[in-house]
This record gives structure tokens, C-alpha cells and sequence, in this order.
């Protein structure tokens, strides 16, 4: 049986030993707000408010980290990732800042305790 949810922040799964360790796997997306997104964002930063179009983008990119690091697992012929962890960063590039997510973890191949 395969771990359902495949990618976990722990390290240890209930249920699952880990049969065989494989290594780290990772995935990065980067990703930039238009120039109309920055400038709407600085003025709301000056009056104050939430930043939806910050925080739409910055879920995004976690998504696609995540997808990215998932593919790199099953490349990898692992069927699970444990011990998940992002780290989060802004790069300019050009002149035009950016979100750059990576997500990673150990990949690994779980069995059933049982």
C-alpha cells in the first residue's frame, strides 16, 4: 500500500515503516507579480490591508514547489516524501522582485508496519 497523501512534514508516519531511505528531493518555482500586482500591493502597503494578491501568488508557488519536488520523488521510484519543508525567499531578477518557494524533504519507500 502506497502512503495516500505521498509528502508529509513528519518524519514518521503511523502505520508505515520506512523500508528504504532514497535521499533528498526538492522542487523550486519562482514566480513575479505584474507590474499593475506590485503597484497596487506598494499602495496597500502604504493605507494598510490584506495583500490577497501576495498571498494568491505566494500559494501558487508553494503548490508548484511542492508538484515539482512530488515528480522528482516518483522519478526517484520513491512512493512517499517525509520531513517536508519549504523555504521562502525574494529575488530580484533584472530589476523585478520575485517569490521564490522551494519545498523539500527525504524521499523515501514506506511498507505497512502490519
Amino acid at each position: 500500500m502506497i502512503y495516500t497523501n505521498f509528502w508529509d512534514s513528519l518524519d514518521k508516519i503511523d502505520g508505515y515503516r520506512i523500508k528504504q531511505v532514497i535521499g533528498v528531493v526538492y522542487g523550486t518555482s519562482i514566480k513575479n507579480r505584474s507590474f499593475l500586482g506590485n503597484l497596487l500591493s506598494g499602495m496597500k502597503s502604504v493605507v494598510g490591508g490584506k495583500q490577497q494578491e501576495y498571498i494568491d501568488m505566494t500559494n501558487q508557488v508553494r503548490e508548484e514547489s511542492l508538484q515539482i519536488m512530488v515528480e522528482d520523488a516518483v522519478l526517484k521510484n520513491a512512493n512517499a516524501v517525509i520531513g517536508v519543508r519549504f523555504t521562502v525567499s525574494e529575488v530580484i531578477l533584472g530589476g523585478i522582485p520575485m517569490e521564490e518557494v522551494t519545498a523539500y524533504g527525504t524521499a523515501v519507500i514506506l511498507e505497512n508496519e502490519g
